[in-house]
C-alpha cells in the first residue's frame, strides 16, 4: 500500500505521514500528556496530617499514616524517609544523638513528645522488663523446654546423670541442656 504524499515536505511514508510530520506529532502528543510533576510534602506537613489526638486519658497521638511492619509509623518527605516517633520527638525535644525513642505508654504508633524519651538498648530493654513486656521461659516463640522440665534436668544433673543423655530424651540439643545447667537461660529457676 502506498502512502499519501504530505503537501508541506514533499516527501512520503508508508503509513501515509512524513517523516518530518510524524515526528512533529509525536513531539505535540509528549507535550500534551505529559505527567504532572509529583508534589512531595516536607516532614512537618507530612507529620501533622497524619496523627489524630486521642480525647481519652492517655493523651496519645496516635499516626495514621503509613505503618511499617515493625508497627510504628514511617513517613517520607522528598528523598528521605524517616520513622514518625523518632522525627517527632527530633522535632519537639531536641537531636537524639544516636540514640533510641522509647515510648512511656507503650503505645508503637504514639507520637507524643511528651511520651517518648530518649535511651541506650539497655534502658530500652530494662523498660519493656519493667513492664512486664518481655516475655521469658515457656512464654517465649522458641521454648524448646518447660520450667518444670528445667528444674528436673538440673536436679539429674546435680546428680550426675550426662548431659548429652539429657538432650536425648527432652529431645532438645546438648547446648539447650548445657545453657540450662550453667544458668545462662533460665536463671531466675531454682532447681
Amino acid at each position: 500500500m502506498r502512502g499519501r504524499r504530505c503537501t508541506e515536505h514533499d516527501d512520503r511514508d508508508i503509513k501515509g505521514a512524513c517523516r518530518i510530520c510524524a515526528r512533529k506529532n509525536k513531539l505535540l502528543y509528549k507535550q500534551r500528556h505529559k505527567k504532572p510533576p509529583v508534589v512531595r510534602l516536607s516532614l512537618a506537613d507530612t507529620f501533622f496530617l497524619n496523627i489524630v489526638p486521642l480525647t481519652d486519658d492517655s493523651g496519645c497521638w496516635i499516626w495514621v499514616g503509613p505503618v511499617g511492619s515493625h508497627g510504628y509509623g514511617t513517613m517520607r518527605g522528598g528523598s528521605e524517609k524517616v520513622l514518625a516517633h523518632r522525627w517527632s520527638y527530633e522535632h519537639f525535644n531536641g537531636p537524639l544523638d544516636g540514640l533510641l525513642v522509647c515510648h512511656t505508654c507503650d503505645v508503637r504508633r504514639c507520637v507524643n513528645p511528651k511520651h517518648l524519651f530518649k535511651g541506650t538498648y539497655a534502658d530500652n530493654t530494662q523498660d519493656a522488663s519493667a513492664k512486664g513486656r518481655l516475655e521469658r521461659g515457656e512464654g517465649r516463640w522458641n521454648a524448646r523446654l518447660t520450667e518444670q522440665a528445667v528444674v528436673d534436668i538440673r536436679r539429674r544433673l546435680a546428680a550426675g546423670e550426662r548431659m548429652a543423655a539429657l538432650a536425648s530424651e527432652y529431645q532438645v540439643s546438648y547446648g539447650v541442656i548445657k545453657h540450662v545447667k550453667y544458668r545462662t537461660t533460665w536463671e531466675w529457676l531454682g532447681g
